[in-house]
């Protein structure tokens, strides 16, 4: 699964007599001088195999772009003589679990800190407080907090609400004529139509109320 040049492989001297290294055992196994293109480098493995890569001039920018250079991204570690810069370094790796100067898995055993990776390491969390919201029905509810005439300040005017009283036409094109008209003239025509659309009382054809509605659905 390795791409050329081949890596070292170091492995202690009595593995290959080990009973780790047989049946559906894996010895541990620590490869060196892993090239960035590697499969092994690009995948998730979940065996005893440790890989290494020289950073160039000891760069912790060449040593963030090398972790991060990676689909998969569930827990990342960093380790140094300064616990100040192994912590600038988790910040900017990309991972659902980071310890400094420890093994990410540390974050796991404090069951009071969500779990999950990131990438194609999947998404959200469970434990702490992240993963209780995962388990509830989040619900959004709007209301107004100004409520003078009982209903929602932006409720669907009367003249729109069923049962019909013909007025929705001329109250929405008064509506519009108030929002969009061309000049002050048009915007005061609008408001004195929609004034007249609310006090006036609709005339022609009478349009059935709900209960005479009903009365003629139960028919």
């Amino acid at each position: 699964i390795l791409l050329h040049p081949t890596p070292d492989v170091l492995c202690p001297p009595l593995c290959s007599r080990s009973r780790l290294s047989e049946g559906q055992f894996y010895p541990p196994t620590v490869l060196v001088d892993v090239p960035e293109s590697a499969k092994i480098m690009q995948t998730e493995i979940f065996g005893p195999i440790f890989c290494i890569i020289k950073v160039l001039g000891n760069s912790d920018e060449q040593a963030i772009r090398i972790a991060n250079d990676c689909g998969y991204a569930l827990g990342a570690c960093a380790f140094s003589g300064s616990q100040k810069r192994a912590n600038k370094i988790v910040q900017q790796l990309e991972a659902g679990l980071s310890a400094v100067n420890d093994l990410e898995g540390t974050s796991y055993l404090s069951q009071s800190l969500p779990f999950g990776g990131s990438k194609m390491s999947g998404y959200d969390r469970f434990a702490g407080p992240e993963g209780l919201r995962g388990l509830c029905n989040v619900k959004s509810i709007v209301q107004d907090r100004i409520n003078p005439t009982g209903g929602p300040l932006l409720a669907i005017p009367p003249e729109f609400c069923y049962p019909q009283t013909g007025q929705g036409w001329a109250f929405q094109s008064a509506l519009l004529r108030f929002l969009y008209g061309y000049g002050m003239m048009a915007k005061v025509k609008g408001v004195v139509d929609l004034l007249a659309c609310m006090v006036m009382k609709p005339s022609g054809t009478k349009y059935p109320s709900h209960a005479e509605d009903q009365e003629e659905h139960n028919k």
